[in-house]
């Protein structure tokens, strides 16, 4: 459920919670987050924001929300502008000596970490964030919504899912998969996860993935949803074998999906913007990374009925959106 009412793709060792268990937002955080607390100025702190990609919308949205919630001054480097590159982010970065950098997205996270070792990083749109290196001074809200949460709720509007399918690439998605697994277990939930490569690519992997499962679940994996003839490609095929899908975006459900659970990316923004204020007043942090604070769910009533899915009526009560 949408928890606040406003809404590309050697390691350090981490001081993070073991894989399974739940990572908690400080309770101040939260707060900020959800839009309890009034937006605070970063008094003499200085503040950069480093975005992957300003023209990606919800890139942009995450930065805006930022923004708003720490006030004062807040300094930007769009990685994605024609004139900024590593050199120019570096010279930013050596004249202002900021003591915090919120970056937004994985090209703006890896290359802010490469050029800074004194400044706190606070990273967020970052697909797995646990594919990446991390250091101690790095603290950040995971892209992706917990995977036990995501399967409790297809279980829980629909009973009668058994078995679902979930193809993802290795490089991006392999240690969230993982926890996937061992949370399927939990709710009773057969999860046959296929990975894609060279030797088995979209086509073959859905192929031999779709005739197994009651439903696909896409995951955020930009090596799966790679662009406009892949996720036709996905669609053909789970529609040919009437297979429903369950998706990461709302954008998906428009399409045909029956159900898509996506984080609410303005809370992410602002629950980024209290951890960075937490850091910067020397507050203990609880993990390192913490779980978006709030979610959107959508439903295709269209594409359940097309389905012939048998649909808890009891759940829609947790739902945000209904496409009729």
């Amino acid at each position: 459920m949408k928890t606040n009412p406003t809404s590309k793709a050697p390691c350090a060792r981490r001081s993070v919670p073991q894989a399974g268990k739940r990572r908690i937002p400080h309770v101040a955080a939260l707060w900020i987050a959800l839009g309890l607390i009034v937006p605070f100025s970063v008094g003499a702190d200085k503040l950069l924001i480093v975005n992957s990609d300003v023209s990606v919308r919800k890139y942009l949205v995450a930065q805006t929300a930022f923004k708003e919630t720490v006030g004062g001054d807040v300094s930007l480097v769009d990685l994605g502008g024609k004139n900024t590159d590593r050199n120019s982010l570096s010279e930013t970065i050596t004249s202002q000596q900021p003591d915090a950098v919120y970056c937004i997205g994985s090209k703006a996270y890896l290359t802010t970490y490469s050029l800074t070792k004194d400044a706190r990083i606070v990273v967020s749109s970052a697909i797995n964030w646990e594919r990446f290196p991390i250091g101690p001074r790095t603290h950040g809200v995971a892209n992706e919504l917990p995977s036990g949460m995501q399967l409790t709720m297809f279980r829980y509007v629909f009973p009668e899912i058994k078995t679902i399918g979930l193809i993802y690439s290795k490089k991006f998605q392999k240690e969230w998969v993982s926890q996937a697994k061992a949370d399927a277990q939990d709710v009773s939930i057969d999860l046959k996860a296929v990975t894609i490569g060279p030797l088995r690519p979209l086509s073959r992997a859905l192929r031999k993935l779709l005739p197994t499962v009651d439903a696909l679940w896409l995951i955020s994996d930009p090596a799966v949803l790679s662009g406009p003839e892949a996720i036709a490609d996905i669609f053909e095929q789970s529609n040919a074998l009437k297979k429903p899908i369950f998706a990461c975006h709302p954008a998906f459900a428009e399409r045909g999906a029956v159900m898509a659970i996506s984080p609410d990316v303005p809370t992410i923004g602002r629950q980024a913007a209290a951890l960075a204020m937490e850091l910067l007043a020397d507050e203990e942090v609880d993990a390192q990374f913490q779980t978006p604070a709030g979610s959107e769910i959508t439903i295709n009533l269209k594409a359940v009925n097309a389905y012939g899915m048998k649909l808890n009526p009891g759940a829609l009560d947790s739902v945000n959106r209904m496409i009729k």
